[in-house]
């Protein structure tokens, strides 16, 4: 649910409703439901029941990072129990003490880590077109840092980064 298909959004008094959350995002109100049962026992957002009732953010956009409400809604892509988790048909991966793949994740993981911690949801507040050249100053500073080890050109987050416009009666598909 993104914070810019909310324009109640910069005014935190205000509480929404599930149905009018579920009705923006394009789910079912029973979906809605659920994932801000979890936000609340989270403590990230605040319920109140009655008619002037429904859900806000707890705190301000700007002090809740990302990577917070991704770990109370599901946890992260890579975890160092995943391996355990998924063994295939033995105990233990065959791969256990030697996994080239295994650092490959971490590393993903940390990068994702470092992103997520350092965004909050004010900074999702906003057009696709502002939010992503938000990223691609961050995005860009990392490509600069890391380069590539043959001196070939990092791909700029600007030439990945162009919005993909779909048609309002398409099924989602581009």
């Amino acid at each position: 649910m993104t914070p810019a298909s909310e324009p109640e959004a910069e005014t935190p008094q205000s509480f929404l409703t599930l149905s009018s959350i579920a009705e923006r995002e394009g789910v079912s109100v029973q979906y809605a439901g659920k994932l801000f049962r979890i936000l609340a026992q989270a403590s990230l957002v605040e319920s109140v029941r009655g008619c002037k009732g429904g859900y806000k953010l707890s705190r301000d956009p700007g002090t809740i990072h990302v990577g917070e409400v991704l770990a109370c809604l599901g946890g992260k892509m890579y975890e160092p129990k995943t391996c355990e988790r998924y063994s295939g048909d033995r105990r233990f991966c065959v791969h256990t003490n030697d996994c080239s793949i295994r650092s490959l994740w971490m590393g993903l993981q940390l990068m994702i880590d470092a992103v997520l911690t350092r965004t909050t949801l004010k900074d999702l507040i906003g057009s696709e077109r502002s939010v992503s050249e938000w990223m691609g100053r961050h995005v860009d500073a990392v490509a600069q840092l890391v380069g590539s080890e043959d001196g070939a050109a990092v791909t700029s987050w600007s030439t990945l980064s162009q919005p993909t416009i779909l048609d309002s009666n398409s099924d989602g598909h581009a």
